[in-house]
């Protein structure tokens, strides 16, 4: 074996490489899709209440799942926690908001 078929093997290795890489990313994301969708289905009444705010929760979710390098493992949990969180906050602010009368003064 020459030096020029020991290099066309290397290449084609790393390409196949590449392939199953791009192909494992695209499973993780199919993966996190699914969760995602769990996620909206059981948070679906907030996602109807505030769907801005709980879009913005998964998105941070899921990007920090990316970063973490193993994303369909924190992915699930970091994003039903922030949905959770988001769930809290808006119930504390109905309570809020049915506690309180809102005061006005005319000027």
């Amino acid at each position: 074996m020459n030096r020029n078929q020991s290099l066309r093997i290397s290449e084609s290795t790393k390409t196949e490489m590449n392939t199953t890489h791009r192909q494992t990313r695209r499973d993780v994301g199919d993966s996190l899709a699914k969760v995602r969708a769990l996620i909206e289905r059981e948070f679906g009444w907030l996602r109807r209440q505030q769907p801005r705010v709980f879009q913005l929760a998964l998105n941070e979710a899921e990007a920090l799942a990316w970063q973490s390098g193993y994303p369909h493992l924190f992915f699930p949990v970091l994003a039903w926690e922030k949905a959770a969180t988001v769930a809290e906050w808006y119930l504390r602010q109905q309570t809020i908001r049915q506690r309180e009368p809102a005061v006005s003064f005319a000027a």
